[in-house]
C-alpha cells in the first residue's frame, strides 16, 4: 500500500531555507517489527522584504544645516540577504551619508541605519521648498530584492523672503510716519527794530518761526 504524508512547512521567516533530513519508520502493530527509510525535505527559499523610514519629515537650511533619518530594514523571508541601502532627491540638493553603506539581515531579522541628510548649499534669501526623498534598498546577491520607502525634506533659507519683506514694509512706514510727524513750533527769531524808543513812536517787531 501506498501512503502520502503531507510536510507543510508555514510560510514564514522561522521555515528557514535548506535542506532538513527526516526519517520515515513503518511499524508492525503484530509482531513489533519495524524498518526505517531516510528522506530530505527541501525547504525553498522565499524573499519579502520591508523598509521604513522616520521621520517623515526634517526640516533643512538656516541655522540647521543637517538632519537625520532613522531607516529600518526588515527581512521577512526565511534567507539572509546582505542589503545595500541607497537615498535620492530629485532635484539634488541634499547630500546623505550613511551609518552603514552594506548590512547584513537574516530571516525575521530588523536593522537600523542613521542616514544624515545635509544641504549642498544654503541660499540667504529665498523661498522654502520641499522635496520628496526616496530610501531603497536591494540585495547584493539578487538585485531583484528590492524595497523601498519615501521621506520629504523641508528646505529653509536664512531668511524667507515672505517675512523679509515683511518687516522691511514696517521699518518704510516707520521712517515715513517719523519724517511726517507733526513737530511742535519753535520762535528762531524775535527782534524789535529799535531798542529805545521816544513817546509817540511806534516800534516793529520782527519775527520767525518754524514748524509752525
Amino acid at each position: 500500500q501506498v501512503q502520502k504524508a503531507l510536510l507543510r512547512p508555514p510560510r514564514d521567516s522561522e521555515s528557514a531555507a535548506g535542506s532538513y533530513p527526516f526519517v520515515v519508520t513503518v511499524r508492525s502493530l503484530n509482531t513489533g517489527d519495524s524498518h526505517s527509510a531516510e528522506a530530505v525535505l527541501e525547504v525553498s527559499p522565499f524573499h519579502q522584504l520591508s523598509m521604513n523610514a522616520e521621520p517623515k519629515r526634517v526640516v533643512l537650511g538656516g541655522l540647521k544645516p543637517a538632519a537625520e533619518f532613522d531607516v529600518a530594514v526588515i527581512n521577512l523571508g526565511n534567507t539572509e540577504h546582505e542589503l545595500q541601502i541607497f537615498a535620492s532627491d530629485p532635484e539634488n540638493e541634499v547630500a546623505f551619508e550613511f551609518e552603514h553603506e552594506k548590512v547584513k539581515v537574516g530571516p525575521g531579522q530588523q536593522r537600523n541605519v542613521v542616514v544624515k541628510a545635509s544641504t549642498r548649499r544654503s541660499a540667504l534669501l529665498a523661498n522654502g521648498k520641499l522635496y520628496g526623498v526616496g530610501f531603497s534598498t536591494r540585495s547584493t546577491a539578487n538585485p531583484t530584492v528590492a524595497a523601498y520607502a519615501q521621506a520629504q525634506i523641508e528646505l529653509r533659507p536664512v531668511i524667507a523672503i515672505a517675512p523679509f519683506l515683511t518687516v522691511l514694509g514696517l521699518v518704510v512706514l516707520s521712517f515715513a510716519w517719523f519724517a511726517t510727524i507733526p513737530k511742535p513750533p519753535k520762535i528762531d527769531l524775535f527782534r524789535p527794530d529799535h531798542s529805545e524808543l521816544k513817546v509817540g513812536q511806534s516800534v516793529i517787531l520782527n519775527y520767525q518761526v518754524s514748524d509752525a
